[in-house]
């Protein structure tokens, strides 16, 4: 069997790591050829993969985006043709749309790795007509498409996590950890993601401060491409920043996540974030916001159990807090006092990582149940979950 797996890009990102890893997972049962349209900025290994860049980056204005769009279809036509491509699974938006016009006889798998591109009535109906399956990547996508858009072929797919390949990965001695832990004395709260509005940066810088003005001890890392020149510039305004490191991507960021204290996210939303999981695989303890979606479904079991209406919510594999503000807001106060001024649900956060660093035996609770919770993740069960719609 031939399966074609499109991505835009393989810039870092959720589902560019996924088809990534789709490529190597199903190396061996089937040949996969990997088409992107912008090989700028690889951020993960394809050595040993097929690879055909297109060359059909994104284009401006709506004249140069229809034309793009034909060439996109040409190429992909051409491209299943003379591969002899059985089926076409694709990852994101853009690969979806770009799968949606393909004209060549084949069967179409389309992931959704997001929960905003759900809210896409047009992209959803296309996709609908279009795809022989649609996989959503959390059980709470799968239910917002059948009740909103009564798809029927929608199912749930998590995304894969090697647990293996991670704990060995954070093994590796030859990466240099020591720009953020220099200092054993120092407790270090530590995120993963590129620089874009929905993983909520200004939010979580506002907290560490908060956080920091009790353990002075504390920083924070931030691993992720990006310039990030308006949260640097932030957290020197919040008199934090020699206590917060930018480090940019690590091509194997796992040395360092295996050795921080505490995974903080404070995204807008999400599809099912594997930062969730990885940090899981390397019993790292972790405090998420409670957003749609994923982060319920991950830390807890019974994710209908999960209710932050009222404050923080103790999961059983980490701590849940309040959905943020979605809308980005650089502003700041500092009291009287000296303490920064935390809107409800920063407070609620701020305050859930403050009882984490101080409860030694819950910490301990999350650390020991980790890595079993991360299992229900494992590669093997995504490869057999995809293999029953190839």
């Amino acid at each position: 069997m031939n399966i074609l797996l499109i991505s835009p890009t393989l810039k870092q990102g959720g589902f560019q790591r996924i088809c990534v890893s789709t490529a190597r997972l199903l190396d061996g049962e089937c040949h996969v050829t990997i088409a992107t349209f912008n090989m700028d900025d690889v951020a993960y290994d394809i050595e040993g993969l097929d690879v055909v860049n297109l060359n059909l980056p994104a284009v401006p204005g709506p004249m140069g985006k229809v034309i793009n769009i034909l060439k996109r279809r040409k190429s992909l036509n051409r491209l299943i043709n003379d591969r002899r491509i059985d089926v076409v699974y694709s990852f994101g938006t853009t690969a979806n749309k770009a799968a949606c016009i393909i004209t060549s006889r084949v069967r179409k798998l389309m992931a959704c790795h997001s929960f905003e591109e759900l809210k896409n009535v047009p992209y959803m109906r296309a996709m609908g007509r279009c795809a022989d399956v649609i996989f959503c990547c959390a059980k709470a996508m799968t239910e917002y498409v059948h009740d909103r858009y009564g798809l029927t072929q929608v199912k749930t797919l998590w995304n894969p996590c090697d647990i293996d390949a991670i704990q060995d990965a954070s093994r590796d001695k030859n990466v240099d950890v020591s720009d953020v832990f220099s200092d054993s004395e120092q407790r270090i709260m530590l995120t993963m993601g590129r620089e874009d509005d929905v993983k909520g940066y200004w939010h979580m810088l506002k907290i560490f401060r908060a956080v920091h003005e009790i353990f002075p001890n504390t920083k924070l890392a931030i691993l992720g491409s990006g310039n990030f020149e308006e949260y640097k510039t932030l957290a020197g305004n919040l008199d934090i920043e020699k206590n917060v490191i930018f480090t940019g991507n690590r091509l194997n960021p796992f040395p360092y996540l295996a050795r921080a204290d505490i995974f903080l996210m404070t995204s807008v939303s999400e599809g099912l974030p594997n930062v969730l999981v990885e940090a899981l695989a390397l019993s790292v303890p972790i405090v998420s916001v409670n957003c749609p979606t994923g982060p319920a479904e991950i830390l807890h079991y019974k994710m209908a159990e999960v209710d932050t209406s009222n404050g923080a919510f103790y999961a059983d594999n980490g701590i849940l807090t309040p959905p943020i503000d979605s809308i980005k807001d650089m502003s700041y106060v500092i009291e009287k006092d000296g303490h920064i001024l935390l809107d409800e649900s920063e407070r609620l956060m701020a305050d859930a990582i403050i009882n984490l660093l101080s409860d030694d035996e819950l910490r301990q609770k999350y650390i020991d149940k980790a890595a079993k919770r991360a299992s229900d993740f494992s590669a093997k069960a995504y490869i057999n979950n995809l293999e029953q719609f190839i």
